[in-house]
């Protein structure tokens, strides 16, 4: 990096308003890391010969290796535009398009306030596009969209321009229909079109691109017309009449040859676009010339150059002819400076949204104006090992304040509550950076506005969490995931003198990877690595080798799902269970919540910190037909560190004690919410109710020791009154395959249970939408590639959790025999405890 870029970003960060934070988001394939490396070779990270092939941001060897993003990577870079010589700051995050990676792409979005959003231009929008797009607007993040893969249509398809027109306006399309079914303050009436300039189109494999922006402002002088308004002329149903001179939007028009005009997209940009890359193609230095003159960029393709062209190989010479006339980078980064927000614009509507206290407290006021000079607050959305794999850097984003080397911060964890040191370390910043790839560049500090690697506080931190230097800052929310460690594997080490190098391995795991949880299986002893997908937990068990430096041997089991439980019916009667010491009585029953309800928990529709606030109830009585009386009584969601589609209403009336007890009978329900009755899974969509309560009138005979026992079994025999389900986890599977190939894809789908829901057709293509459970899974990929010679290319996402028929109190039926199979794996009894275990008798 060149010493005078890295002067230049340390002068403007001073500036929030010169800054840009953006994401990189796509569907794994659609060739967002290989379009960044334009980007990187426009601030001279790298040589603009590598660019399109390098793939820089993906800094593991695993990820060059696999040819597949895992893990999101930072950078920053320096721009000046050439036009008006606008400089800015463009803190770029390349993120993961693979869905088991997805949790690295809510980490990017939260450090971030723009997205750069990239669609193959022949794949169309795909599953992970809706699912990254849902993240984002989630986030608050404001979009930008490049349609990539432009080569494609010319070079494979050989489509006809009003057919790669038609396409390109149907990803526009869905794009924006996504982004209005999640409508935000961010993105409230924000349409991406084209003619406004936030659409780019591109070859990031061949350095290209350009926006309508790039051809007004050739064309302005020929039409004499401003580049803003010739922009809509350049889109939609526009015409140019060459006999007036102007354009019309009268699609009968006839040109000059006798025939129907073209749209003025396809004439003055689509047609001249395939000329041009024709003549690259097929070496027509003739052609080339006569365009080069035309286009007054005969200073960047010489005589001399263009005839070392016939030398170069057919991708080299198209890379190298169109880069001279469309860079990529200058049409991408223009785009982002012009259309997504300065930190100082986006904290003015995100503030609100990631600060969990007060809105006219000290903390956020000074997060709203993204005030450098107020208090220190800084989300860390993620840890970042060392070279040498020996401890963690925290990548975070300042949100308040300035960070400094050398300063003392409070370290708050996802858990901390103001006024409380639960959660809360004091910790000495002992170094700052730049993130620039895998390299990190020393800074001083790092204003408000602004991304940064901190060194001295990954003690302090797992994975998350809030700095600061106020006293009373309450956290900035902590990310919500669009998938769940679904998937588990037991790891071991046979020698046992080595379990403490595994242990060590484990808890950096831990730290490194957003979505991965290690667990202590209580009942086996076994230590449980849990992931979001196959791909996930193979990535996560490489890994630990390599935290362990390889040094010993690591067993793991075959992967097994996670399942869920739930209730179906409202408790067929009230349960009582009392005290060890007979003096108390808890009364309660459970109804089952709707899924819908859960579902918006989990897509963080509903403020699940804040169940008492009015917006809350209002939410749960008018969307949800809730009685008032009862939202009003929530006592919390839970279990926390899962997807807290739970709850606990308190529906007693005038007694005594309840605040007294209140704690000791959330423990209990986080606890029951975690390890539900069937078979220890956690707990989905259930709402238990206190409905009366005996509590004695001395404090010592109420203490949690005696409550919290108590209201676990009324919480068992509840759950065990309302008719218990097992709930297993499918994927969507979506398959793009030829229609002529597509015959053996419903063969291996039945095998595996799979359920078709929809049929797609474009163009001899088929798009199968297949549901499957996450259990027949494994392998899939394969199977289905050996079905078809190689023609499937199947995508998962998760979707749903479906309820598993039968009873799964009676063994002999398929939930049941569910429900044994993981009650002997987790080494509790075969057989499910009686009632009468949780339940007391008056």
């Amino acid at each position: 990096m060149k010493t005078l870029q890295i002067e230049k970003i340390r002068e403007l960060m001073m500036n929030p308003n010169q800054i840009r934070n953006m994401s990189v988001i796509a569907h794994v394939d659609h060739g967002k890391t290989t379009l960044t490396d334009s980007l990187l070779a426009r601030a001279g990270i790298i040589s603009e010969n590598n660019a399109g092939k390098a793939c820089m941001m993906d800094t593991d060897p695993k990820e060059q290796e696999m040819g597949i993003t895992i893990k999101s990577t930072g950078v920053s870079l320096y721009y000046q535009n050439t036009v008006n010589k606008q400089e800015s700051i463009i803190n770029l995050i390349d993120s993961p398009g693979h869905i088991d990676f997805s949790g690295e792409v809510t980490a990017a979005l939260r450090v971030t306030d723009g997205a750069l959003v990239v669609v193959d231009a022949v794949e169309g929008v795909a599953v992970q596009t809706e699912t990254v797009l849902r993240q984002a607007c989630q986030e608050r993040i404001r979009p930008v969209l490049v349609i990539n893969k432009l080569d494609r249509l010319f070079s494979e398809l050989k489509d006809d321009y009003e057919n790669i027109y038609q396409r390109l306006i149907k990803i526009i399309a869905k794009v924006n229909s996504i982004l209005e079914m999640h409508e935000n303050d961010s993105i409230k009436n924000y349409t991406l079109d084209p003619s406004l300039g936030n659409v780019a189109f591109s070859s990031g494999k061949q350095c290209w691109g350009f926006t309508l922006k790039t051809f007004a402002r050739i064309y302005s002088q020929k039409f004499s017309t401003k580049e803003d308004i010739l922009m809509n002329k350049l889109w939609g149903d526009n015409y140019f009449n060459p006999q007036t001179k102007s354009f019309t939007q009268d699609a009968h028009l006839i040109n000059n040859e006798g025939k129907k005009a073209q749209r003025s997209f396809i004439e003055f940009v689509l047609a001249p676009l395939d000329k041009y890359y024709s003549a690259s193609s097929n070496a027509d230095i003739e052609t080339l010339s006569k365009m080069v003159e035309k286009l007054h960029i005969s200073t960047i393709l010489t005589t001399a150059e263009l005839d070392r062209l016939k030398q170069l190989e057919v991708q080299e010479r198209i890379k190298k002819s169109m880069r001279a006339w469309l860079p990529l980078a200058d049409a991408i980064l223009e785009m982002v400076q012009d259309h997504l927000p300065s930190p100082r614009e986006a904290m003015k509507y995100r503030s609100m949204y990631l600060y969990e206290g007060p809105a006219d407290d000290e903390a956020c006021t000074a997060m709203k104006e993204c005030n450098s000079e107020g208090p220190l607050m800084v989300y860390i959305s993620k840890m970042v090992p060392t070279s040498d794999l020996s401890r963690f850097y925290a990548f975070g984003r300042v949100f308040s304040g300035t960070i400094t080397q050398g300063m003392k911060v409070r370290v708050q964890g996802p858990d901390y509550k103001p006024g409380t040191k639960e959660g809360l370390f004091i910790k000495t910043i002992q170094r700052t950076f730049l993130m620039m790839g895998k390299q990190q560049e020393a800074i001083e500090s790092v204003p408000a506005g602004g991304t940064v690697l901190i060194l001295g506080i990954d003690s302090a931190l797992t994975k998350t969490g809030t700095l600061t230097t106020s006293e009373s800052a309450h956290n900035i929310r902590n990310m919500k995931y669009t998938i769940s460690p679904i998937l588990r594997v037991a790891v071991s080490t046979p020698n046992q003198q080595d379990l403490p190098r595994l242990l060590e391995g484990l808890k950096m795991l831990q730290q490194y990877d957003q979505l991965v949880q290690v667990e202590i299986d209580e009942n086996t002893g076994s230590y449980v690595v849990a992931g979001g997908g196959e791909l996930h937990v193979q990535i996560c068990l490489e890994k630990l080798n390599d935290f362990t430096h390889n040094s010993i041997k690591i067993v793991a089991s075959q992967p097994t799902v996670s399942y869920r439980e739930t209730i179906s019916e409202k408790s067929s009667q009230t349960c009582l269970a009392k005290t060890a010491n007979k003096l108390n009585r808890l009364y309660g029953t459970c109804d089952p919540l709707d899924e819908a309800l859960g579902s918006a928990i989990s897509d963080n529709k509903i403020n699940i910190q804040e169940v008492n606030s009015q917006e809350t109830i209002n939410t749960l009585v008018n969307t949800y037909n809730w009685e008032r009386e009862d939202a009003k009584k929530i006592w919390c969601f839970g279990p926390l560190e899962k997807e807290s589609t739970n709850c606990i209403v308190n529906l007693t009336v005038g007694i005594q004690g309840m605040p007294a007890i209140q704690p000791s009978i959330i423990t209990a329900f986080e606890w029951c919410t975690k390890e539900g009755l069937l078979c220890d899974e956690p707990l989905r969509n259930t709402r238990f109710n206190i409905t009366d309560a005996v509590i004695h009138i001395d404090p010592a005979h109420h203490r949690s020791n005696q409550i919290t026992p108590a209201a676990r079994r009324l919480f068992k025999a509840c759950q065990y009154v309302s008719e218990p389900k097992i709930l297993e986890p499918f994927y969507q599977c979506d398959i793009r395959i030829p229609d002529d190939s597509k015959g053996p894809i419903y063969a291996v789908l039945n095998k595996r249970r799979g359920i078709v829901v929809g049929e797609e057709y474009e163009e001899a293509l088929s798009m199968i939408q297949a549901h499957i459970p996450v259990s027949e899974s494994f392998g899939l990929d394969q199977a289905l590639k050996s079905a078809t010679q190689g023609k499937a290319i199947p995508a998962l996402s998760f979707s749903h959790w479906q309820v598993v028929q039968g009873n799964p109190l009676d063994p002999e039926t398929k939930s049941g025999k569910i429900v044994t199979e993981i009650r002997t794996r987790k080494g509790l009894t075969a057989k499910i405890p009686e009632l009468n275990n949780y339940l007391d008798k008056l």
